[in-house]
């Protein structure tokens, strides 16, 4: 690793890929709602989960910066 600079003090190993297999999950429920017929809820729904990705992006992967923070803050409202 000393060919690499690397601005860290650690990997944060465990957050990260708490991030990427829950990331993963949302990605076959996305999928699902989207082969349903049409629902009430169908666009909610498909919402949270582009939410709790942009959370999971922001305090689990830390891939996040604080304008893309604020654009989906405003949006969701």
């Amino acid at each position: 690793m000393s060919k690499f600079p690397i601005e860290a003090e650690g990997f944060a190993l465990y957050s990260r890929s708490l991030h990427v297999f829950s990331e993963a999950n949302r990605v076959y429920q996305f999928k699902k709602i989207c082969e349903m017929a049409p629902y009430e809820d169908q666009l909610k729904d498909l919402g949270e989960l582009m939410n709790s990705s942009q959370e999971s992006c922001k305090t689990l992967f830390n891939c996040s910066c604080p304008e893309l923070d604020e654009i989906t803050q405003l949006v969701r409202y």
